[in-house]
């Protein structure tokens, strides 16, 4: 199986190291997802990270660009000051592998405490 998910972030900040983390912490290999680093800004690589230069601040641009380099048949958008739970990516499978009608999927915005 290739990359079933491609997880895009836009960011804006300078520190993404929480969110990344989460991302990267995954209970889904590595294997089946990658993640999409998208700013000004050069930010790490590697393994199933790319990074790819938007010269804007704008995020919708950023999203944009990142859902143009997607390999994965599912896209996921995740803000840079956000952090998934590690089971993100594999309850979004079994949600779309349950009901293929589906086109997407959305969840709660919760503040950490």
């Amino acid at each position: 199986m290739g990359v079933y998910f491609s997880i895009i972030v836009a960011v804006g900040r300078d520190e993404i190291r929480e969110c990344l983390s989460s991302l990267r912490s995954q209970s889904l290999p590595s294997e089946q997802y990658e993640i999409l680093l998208v700013g000004e800004r050069m930010q790490e690589e590697g393994g199933n990270v790319r990074f790819i230069e938007v010269r804007s601040s704008n995020p919708c641009r950023k999203r944009n660009r990142g859902a143009e380099a997607a390999r994965g048949e599912i896209l996921g958008f995740i803000d840079d000051d956000a952090r998934a739970p590690g089971d993100w990516l594999e309850s979004a499978r079994k949600i779309f592998s349950d009901n293929p009608g589906i086109a997407g999927v959305g969840g709660a915005n919760l503040i950490p405490s």
